[in-house]
């Protein structure tokens, strides 16, 4: 089966990377998120100046029972308030972190059978986290509550340049993915199991003899392939998961340990070794570039994915949804002009927006026309930018440009 990206842009990446996963360097500091939703607020389990073992419960929020737990051995220092990229200020636990023994787990082929219910509270009580949205899965699954499932979708996409993370897990963990998309189907009664993955993967056929049972669905054409992974979704009335949180599902479920690390590809133009790299949450992006040899002037790195991410600084913690790091260096200069009015933006946008005529639109503060032409739709893909000859910064009008469409909506609404 197949399904095919028709709208968007076609890269030519030549290059392969290694899909060996390594382990993180271990970092003299780390700064784990404490991240919770909406009003709710974490408190700390632990104090300062006291000692934690990985795996330890380090913070829990007060309302909704939110969970944080230590990915290092170490000494608890204190809070700070920290940036993190995607997410905005965050409190961070600073923790000076020990060697941990590296412990070897052999696949466990007998595991607890859930119902619905139990396994959201699984979920929950193992901070596991969607890495394709960064939304925490048991909040997903609770949406679910009023809606009859009859498929599970594992999304294992690589779909932008210089990511490889979720193709990596499968090839090195293919059965730990399989077991915890099987978890799932079973709590939600499903029979239909799928798996998404690039067709332009030579490997693939490395890991689908793991996969009895579960249909491999090869997505063609052009970035982003999400528009299309969704639709696939919504016809066969399903609900998508994230491979890297499918296998934090089974670990969860198999040996009770919470979701502390993300699989992150470090690859760009100023990295020598570039890498998939399992790294613990609140390790540093500097600590992954030292281990990756980075070299010459970096000008900025940008954390999840080059088309979509956001600008890092060195010492921003590492998230679950960052699964790509690509440092960029200063080679050339981009020189700005005006729009042109080609229409490219146009004829590559994957939900048919037009942002010539929306940007047209909002010059004007005709924010009722910016909403007409379905500006709350931009995914923020970053093609229009991509593919503009003027080398606008379209996609970041076009964010703009959404924003003013959800509120002229909102006050219409309150207006009513």
């Amino acid at each position: 089966m197949f399904i095919f990206a028709r709208k968007g842009v076609k890269f030519y990446q030549k290059v392969n990377i290694n899909t060996e996963i390594k382990n993180s360097a271990r970092p003299e500091f780390a700064r784990i998120p404490l991240a919770a939703l909406g009003d709710d607020e974490m408190y700390l389990k632990v104090g300062p100046n006291e000692l934690i073992s990985k795996y330890q419960l380090i913070a829990q929020s007060n309302k909704k029972g939110l969970y944080v737990y230590s990915p290092f051995d170490g000494e608890f220092i204190s809070t700070e308030l920290l940036r993190i990229p995607g997410i905005g200020k965050v409190p961070c636990g600073v923790v000076k972190t020990s060697e941990s023994p590296q412990i070897e787990r052999p696949f466990k082929e007998q595991l607890p059978e859930y119902d619905f219910d139990s396994l959201i509270e699984m979920v929950r009580k193992s901070a596991v986290i969607d890495e394709v949205d960064g939304v925490r899965l048991f909040k997903k699954l609770e949406d679910l509550k009023n809606r009859e499932v009859q498929a599970v979708i594992a999304y294992g996409v690589d779909d932008q340049p210089f990511t490889a993370a979720s193709t990596a897990v499968l090839l090195n963990f293919a059965n730990e993915v399989a077991a915890g998309l099987n978890l799932v189907a079973h709590a939600l009664g499903c029979e239909q199991k799928y798996l998404c993955i690039k067709k332009n993967y030579r490997n693939a056929k490395l890991f689908t003899d793991n996969l009895q049972g579960i249909q491999i669905v090869n997505v063609k054409g052009k970035y982003p392939s999400t528009p299309a992974v969704k639709g696939f979704c919504e016809r066969v009335n399903g609900v998508m998961i994230g491979v890297q949180a499918l296998r934090a599902i089974y670990q969860a479920a198999a040996y009770g340990l919470p979701q502390v690390s993300v699989v992150v590809t470090v690859w760009g133009e100023g990295i020598a070794e570039p890498g998939n790299i399992e790294v613990p949450f609140g390790t540093p992006i500097k600590t992954l570039l030292e281990q990756c040899q980075a070299f010459g002037t970096i000008e900025r790195v940008i954390a999840g994915g080059i088309m979509t991410g956001k600008t890092a600084a060195l010492d921003s913690p590492l998230y679950v949804s960052q699964t790509a790091l690509t440092p960029l260096v200063k080679t050339r200069e981009y020189k700005t002009v005006s729009c042109i009015g080609c229409g490219r933006c146009g004829s590559v946008c994957p939900v048919g927006l037009n942002p010539y005529y929306i940007m047209g639109a909002v010059k004007q503060e005709d924010f009722a026309r910016v909403s007409q032409l379905g500006a709350a739709s931009c995914i923020g893909c970053g093609c229009c930018s991509y593919i503009c000859p003027s080398c606008q910064p379209v996609t970041e009008i076009m964010k703009y440009c959404r924003k003013k469409a959800y509120d002229y909506k909102k006050e219409i609404a309150y207006n009513a």
